[in-house]
């Protein structure tokens, strides 16, 4: 059994937020909290109001000054060590059986806060449990006038661009493919080089972006990308790798001046990247 503790401040502060959004982050938190506690456990539920100044944020990683409204999720499961907390937030990763997780959960959470200009940090023990503290800037404002300031997800929804999608990790691939399509693109989707050619030339008068893994399994993603602008400079283009070193070949795709996604990446880095890239054309 599973105990919910709550400690809520009843006058707290506003903040600018998509409702799915933040119900999607508390509903992600309490299925890995869940699993952390197999035997059970209990989840505190905390939210009060914070202001941080200069002196404060030196103690706090990823913040600013600023007013902000806090929020803790608490479990008391197993924990995690240092190492797996460095990668919780990265795309794809798990600690979970295979079949049993996809590693979506605490990635997609990264990138719904960041969205909200907020931030989260973790602190977890070993056998003692976790805690997620999460920070989103309060607003005073009504919701009409902070309408206007506040970038989306809609501020880069497609209008039925075709994207060539080439990427051979089957998850990573049907992840953007969802997330392509639910915002308003159409998208082909491939696993190497010689099946992107072969769609490309059945399909080369509606794709407008190619968007490809620098590794592929055949060939290279930057040969791809340059073979394909040969048949028609006017295509935009997107390379992404979760290489650092010689295979993200980085220098020649800053010298060629080609938009660079860098894994992991949030859905709204995602959509941001492809809403610049059929743009700046």
């Amino acid at each position: 059994d599973i105990e919910i503790k709550t400690d809520l401040n009843n006058k707290l502060w506003k903040i600018w937020a998509d409702e799915g959004n933040i119900e999607q982050v508390i509903m992600n938190l309490a299925v890995n909290a869940r699993d952390a506690m197999p035997k059970g456990g209990s989840i505190t539920l905390y939210t009060d109001n914070i202001i941080l100044r200069e002196s404060d944020v030196r103690n706090i990683p990823k913040s600013r000054p600023g007013k902000f409204v806090v929020f803790n999720f608490s479990d008391t499961g197993e924990g995690m060590s240092e190492e797996i907390v460095n990668h919780i937030f990265e795309l794809f990763f798990t600690t979970k059986e295979v079949g049993k997780g996809t590693g979506l959960g605490l990635s997609v959470i990264y990138g719904i806060i960041s969205q909200h200009e907020g931030w989260i940090n973790v602190d977890s023990k070993q056998k003692e449990g976790t805690t997620f503290t999460i920070y989103f800037p309060a607003t005073f404002k009504e919701a009409g006038e902070a309408t206007a300031e506040k970038l989306s997800l809609q501020d880069f929804h497609g209008n039925g661009e075709v994207i060539l999608l080439v990427e051979d990790d089957s998850e990573i691939r049907d992840f953007i493919v969802q997330a392509l399509n639910n915002n308003g693109y159409r998208v082909y989707a491939v696993s190497n080089y010689s099946e992107a050619l072969r769609v490309y030339d059945q399909q080369k008068e509606d794709i407008r972006l190619i968007f490809s893994d620098v590794v592929l399994p055949d060939r290279n993603g930057l040969e791809l990308i340059e073979e394909l602008l040969c048949k028609d400079s006017h295509l935009s283009v997107i390379l992404s790798s979760g290489y650092t070193g010689e295979k993200s070949n980085w220098e020649r795709i800053y010298e060629k001046g080609y938009r660079f996604l860098k894994k992991p990446f949030s859905i709204a880095e995602l959509m941001h990247s492809v809403f610049l890239a059929l743009n700046e054309k």
